[in-house]
């Protein structure tokens, strides 16, 4: 979807910058259109990203730190499963906040953190 964002906005700076022979109510009215497809796929993106909980949104950052030591973003999600699981042989320990926070999610939960965490990732190294 970015992709075809980007072709629109291309498209749209064309229609500034080139002279298409029309009239300036031309031109004016296909800009219109380009912003309104622009605003069409924000909202579309907006919708169809899941709104992470603060529990998730927590434990992406503690991913992004834990990264830093390794610079491999496996790593860090398999880090989070480690130290997310609380002790079999402690069963009287209080949860750590980690752990706590890791234990609140569900498997769909798990999944958009996940993903959310590997396309931050892949931002970053654009």
């Amino acid at each position: 979807m970015n992709d075809f964002r980007d072709y629109v906005e291309e498209q749209q700076h064309l229609c500034y910058g080139v002279e298409l022979g029309g009239t300036p109510a031309v031109v004016g009215s296909l800009a219109r259109q380009y912003d309104f497809l622009l605003e069409t796929i924000d909202t579309y993106q907006e919708i169809n990203q899941p709104q992470l909980n603060d529990n998730q949104q927590s434990l992406i950052i503690w991913m992004q730190e834990n990264e830093c030591e390794t610079n491999d973003p496996l790593e860090s999600i398999s880090d989070l499963f480690l130290n997310g699981t609380p002790s079999k042989y402690f069963l009287d320990l209080p949860l750590s906040c980690l752990e706590a926070a890791y234990q609140s999610l569900n498997n769909q939960q798990k999944m958009e953190l996940v993903s959310e965490y590997l396309k931050q990732y892949s931002e970053q190294e654009e």
